[in-house]
């Protein structure tokens, strides 16, 4: 991860307590008259290497790592079974979820463009994990179908 420098981040902690809703560009613009090489940095890069660091800390924030707000879908237990006395069938459509949560995860934490391409070109890794999960959906579909 690239160094921050603490002027700016100083200036960010400044601005942010002083308006909570300040605006990117306006931080943005002024952290580079502070540091002109900040212009090497994209505006996603910036608002990832100094706002988005200060409101994790701030206490109360929800802009915490790892997502924010959990839902709790994924903590659900299986659905019950239809009435046919069949085992109860894991939701597929979460695992689904949580692969293409985890592709964007991985492209959201790329800081360079090389790892922007990096992640997008193993795309089929994330391809071959639905693949799995909707062939498991198929499987059990035909399995079913076979007892009636």
């Amino acid at each position: 991860m690239a160094e921050r420098n603490e002027e700016v981040m100083e200036m960010v902690r400044g601005e942010i307590a002083k308006n909570p809703g300040a605006k990117l560009a306006d931080l943005y613009q002024r952290a580079r008259e502070i540091d002109p090489t900040i212009t090497q940095m994209s505006t996603r890069q910036f608002y990832a290497s100094y706002p988005l660091q200060v409101k994790r800390s701030r206490p109360g924030s929800k802009a915490k790592a790892g997502g924010g707000k959990k839902t709790g879908r994924a903590a659900q237990p299986a659905r019950a079974a239809k009435s046919r006395g069949a085992a109860p069938e894991p939701d597929r459509r979460d695992g689904i979820r949580r692969v293409v949560l985890a592709f964007a995860r991985d492209l959201a934490e790329a800081e360079s463009r090389a790892e922007v391409v990096r992640v997008l070109s193993g795309v089929d890794t994330y391809v071959e994990q639905i693949e799995e999960l909707v062939s498991q959906r198929d499987a059990a579909g035909q399995t079913k179908e076979t007892r009636s």
